[in-house]
């Protein structure tokens, strides 16, 4: 299975991780929420191992440490940023508006994933 996994599942992966916390910051009883929450984790899990398994396809051998490395420390760093910016977030908007603006950066994210890793053309050479 690993050698049909393309990277732009990572794309994919985040933007479905921001509808569901999208679902998650609107929904109507608790139980709901758990539910949109594992779904949450699950998809979570998915993209973390989608790019693993992608850096170690596309990049060169002799850097996928260094590359594994920036790409760990960019998804934390944009986490801990999250964490800072919670505070005033929490103070200009309620939870669920707290959420849903999280939930469209993530979105955001992961159609910039996917388009930023599309596919390059291949032009081939005429015949002559």
């Amino acid at each position: 299975a690993a050698e049909r996994i393309d990277a732009r599942l990572l794309g994919i992966g985040l933007a479905v991780m921001g509808c569901l916390l999208c679902a998650f910051a609107w929904s109507p009883t608790a139980a709901l929420a758990l539910a949109i929450l594992a779904a949450f984790g699950i998809a979570n899990g998915l993209a973390e191992v989608v790019m693993m398994t992608a850096i170690h396809q596309e990049a060169d051998g002799a850097y996928q440490g260094r590359v594994f490395g920036l790409a760990s420390t960019i998804w934390r760093t944009s986490m801990l940023g999250a964490v800072a910016c919670a505070p005033v977030v929490n103070a200009i908007a309620s939870p669920s508006q707290a959420i849903t603006i999280a939930a469209a950066l993530l979105f955001a994210g992961g159609v910039f994933v996917y388009l930023a890793l599309r596919p390059r053309l291949q032009i081939s050479p005429a015949a002559a």
